[in-house]
């Protein structure tokens, strides 16, 4: 009875060994959750202070994240292609948040349109796959096509503004980066921006120490190809003021800033 016994503990081990010495043995997953800055919708981000995050996935039990990867692209199919901006190489490291690449800045554009994706290895230095690329776009900084905001007769506190544009040729992505003054006397937000009679957004945010901000949409959903309406209905009590811009990105990696509101002002 004690042989059998011993005999059916050593089939035991032996049965469940296997098993275990072979899932240590798998790399890890693509990682999940990407971040820019910990926004899951990276638009208008400064390119001097890009922060990537993510999360490492790894099903085998004790793993952890030994070394990483990220690379940079214009375009989804660039990123496809293996075509990138950027490669940082493998780094090691166990750190998945806020990682900055020094030298990223000096190639990245205002007002651009980027992918970024990440790989990573495991305590045993296996490799996983990339990630699925995910969006970001940089502050407009310097390629405003005109700062001068717009109003209808300076005595209205209430005014709407209207333009129009064409969507055409292969568009990757619109964006749509939007500001009006003043929201500090009504603590109330200045303007609802509407695409094709469809809400893209309000805002802006508060005065921040003397700064007014302007908020960034992905507005290419709302918009069809051929002939496209943009609409602002704005309130202000003081300093009333109001800027729309909107940029075309096409997938061959060109751009195109096709309404801004302070150098069309003639047809809104």
């Amino acid at each position: 009875m004690k042989l059998k016994a011993l005999l059916a503990g050593a089939l035991f081990l032996a049965a469940f060994l296997p098993l275990g010495v072979n899932a240590a043995g798998r790399a890890p997953q693509a990682p999940e959750n990407l971040k820019i800055n910990l926004l899951e919708e990276p638009l208008g981000v400064p390119r001097e202070d890009i922060r990537f995050s993510w999360a490492f996935v790894d099903t085998d039990s004790g793993e952890k994240q030994t070394g990483y990867r990220i690379v940079v692209g214009k375009t989804k199919a660039d990123m496809t292609a293996g075509r990138y901006l950027h490669d940082t190489g493998w780094a090691a490291g166990s750190g998945s948040t806020g990682i900055r690449i020094r030298e990223l800045s000096a190639k990245l554009a205002d007002n651009g349109l980027y992918y970024w994706s990440v790989q990573t290895k495991d305590k045993d230095g296996q490799a996983g796959a990339l990630s699925a690329p995910q969006a970001f776009s940089t502050a407009v900084g310097t390629k405003w096509a005109n700062t001068q905001g717009i109003w209808g007769n300076s005595g209205n506190a209430f005014v709407f503004l209207r333009s129009t544009f064409q969507a055409k040729g292969s568009i990757e992505k619109v964006i749509a980066s939007v500001t009006a003054a003043s929201p500090e006397k009504t603590h109330q937000f200045v303007y609802d921006l509407s695409v094709n009679g469809t809400l893209a957004g309000l805002g802006p945010s508060r005065i921040n120490g003397g700064s007014l901000y302007y908020n960034t949409y992905d507005i290419t959903h709302l918009v069809k190809a051929g002939s496209n309406g943009v609409g602002a209905v704005c309130y202000a009590e003081e300093y009333r003021s109001f800027l729309c811009q909107i940029t075309v990105f096409y997938t061959d990696g060109s751009s195109e800033v096709i309404v801004n509101s302070g150098r069309d002002r003639g047809s809104r």
